[in-house]
């Protein structure tokens, strides 16, 4: 080899690296959000997570970026949605939507970290075996909706102390939705209210029929002014994507 062509190629050698390396890209997490229902109603939740995220003081786009997966009410979707994560190689999963998602997430993977948020005990559903030390890749937020659903009716009736008929909207293969039913059908015996269940799977059957048969159960039972108005704002929220109607805002609010 010549003397020239020889401190040309180590040349390259030398400086090629450095170039290499700057053009190298920095390697962003992808947080894993996996879903059950669909992306519009939990708008509010998805910013709310997204500026939890930037008050610890990440930013998205620089320090992460959220890969989003929908079940659109479609539970038996989970599975393969959170397969996908996992193949994505995603930094973390929070599996948004109780323990449908938190369970879909766990049988995907044992090493990704997985943060849930439920509405039930996670110790009883089998995600983590203790709440102050909970083992594996898994950890998270609960709600206990189980046991504040009882304050939920007492606010309920307070605000609305002359309705005594209400209607319960339900996913059947919702695991947390046996105990909150059961529970919220107790203490509306102590209440001296009736509770009717409506089991409804997708979100279509939320809108239409389900509406229809609600409205016309509150005619039945004569339902008071306030009742009436709580179903045309529930049916106003419904169509501009409201999330939260008036009368539940002034709702007071428990200390206890």
């Amino acid at each position: 080899m010549r003397r020239r062509d020889f401190i040309v190629a180590v040349g390259g050698v030398i400086v090629s690296p450095p170039f290499a390396a700057r053009a190298q890209k920095p390697i962003i997490p992808v947080v894993g959000y996996l879903g059950a229902v669909s992306q519009r109603p939990n708008l509010p939740f998805t910013a709310a997570f997204i500026r939890g995220l930037v008050e610890t003081g990440f930013t998205e786009g620089r320090d992460f970026i959220v890969d989003y997966r929908w079940a659109e009410g479609n539970l038996d979707r989970l599975p393969a949605l959170a397969a996908e994560l996992v193949n994505d190689h995603v930094a973390v999963i929070f599996a948004s939507g109780g323990f449908v998602s938190a369970r879909a997430a766990m049988q995907a993977t044992s090493s990704i970290p997985i943060v849930f948020s439920i509405g039930d005990d996670p110790v009883r559903l089998g995600l983590v075996s203790s709440i102050n030390r909970p083992t594996g890749n898994v950890t998270g937020v609960t709600f206990n909706f189980t046991v504040l659903g009882a304050k939920r009716w007492e606010l309920l009736h307070e605000m609305v102390p002359k309705v005594t008929d209400f209607a319960v909207l339900a996913h059947p293969t919702y695991r947390e939705s046996t105990p909150f039913i059961s529970a919220a059908e107790a203490t509306a015996r102590t209440l001296g209210l009736r509770i009717e269940v409506f089991n409804a799977r997708t979100g279509e059957r939320l809108e239409s029929p389900a509406e229809v048969e609600i409205a016309r159960k509150a005619a039945e039972a004569r339902a008071t002014r306030e009742a009436k108005r709580a179903i045309r704002e529930w049916r106003a929220m419904r169509r501009c994507g409201s999330q939260r109607p008036s009368w539940r805002r002034s709702a007071p609010r428990s200390r206890g």
